[in-house]
């Protein structure tokens, strides 16, 4: 399992770099099913959070930190009642939510991306930010909610990539922190081999990342992005049911 574990970590890092987001999406289901549900949403989280920041130090000039205000205060409010929630709610049933959510976003940002673009309002954004909370709280899947924004707005990639890492650091440690409040015994328990393995894994896919960015055109990497949001769900989906 823990070579799973470590191609899963490694992929989703260069995703990461590559598209903006896909840690949780490629690393969620790995992760979760080698440490249970409420452990793997807390290894997902911390891990998430330092693969955005390895992209976040390359990436922080091009942040639009106003879109990133809007975004970050309704999705701390959706963490804290995700997670206190989650306490009494069977996982399984809770996680086919969250991959419900996901399609339908989806579905829907590619039915107005073939319409025209969409100007959204600051309030909508709000929405988006309380979504991504809440699906990040349930299942470490909290960036399909941003892919929907970003392809209805026509965010541009760059500045949609940058934006993303500071949102994902910040809503992964109160992610993290909420988790072990409510529910103490949630903290993954590895050995330190394991630890440094993940980290190795992490390091590798930034470099992979850095390297495949430089190429790959912003059309293919955002078919990319809705391509990971997608199987995330489904696995988010199937997952769920076969717990519940």
């Amino acid at each position: 399992m823990i070579w799973l574990v470590l191609a899963a970590v490694l992929f989703a890092t260069a995703a990461q770099r590559i598209s903006g987001l896909g840690f949780g999406l490629v690393a969620s289901p790995f992760l979760i099913l080698a440490y249970g549900p409420a452990s793997g949403v807390v290894l997902i989280s911390m891990i998430g959070a330092a693969a955005a920041t390895m992209v976040m130090i390359q990436t922080w000039r091009d942040v639009e930190w106003r879109r990133l205000a809007r975004l970050l205060p309704a999705a701390f409010v959706a963490i804290v009642v995700a997670t206190v929630l989650l306490s009494r709610m069977d996982a399984g049933f809770a996680q086919v939510l969250a991959g419900l959510a996901v399609l339908l976003g989806l579905a829907g940002a590619g039915l107005a991306a073939r319409v025209a673009r969409v100007s959204v309002h600051p309030v909508a954004e709000v929405g988006f930010g309380a979504v991504s909370g809440a699906m990040g709280a349930i299942a470490g899947l909290s960036g399909p909610s941003l892919a929907a924004l970003a392809v209805v707005s026509r965010w541009p990639q760059s500045r949609f990539l940058a934006t993303a890492q500071p949102y994902f650091v910040v809503t992964s440690v109160v992610t993290v922190i909420s988790r072990m409040f409510v529910t103490p015994g949630s903290w993954p328990k590895m050995s330190v081999v394991s630890r440094l393995a993940i980290v190795a894994a992490m390091l590798a896919g930034a470099g992979i990342g850095q390297v495949a960015a430089r190429w790959l055109p912003e059309r293919a990497t955002r078919i990319a992005m809705i391509a990971i949001s997608l199987a995330g769900a489904t696995v988010a989906i199937v997952t769920g049911l076969r717990q519940h």
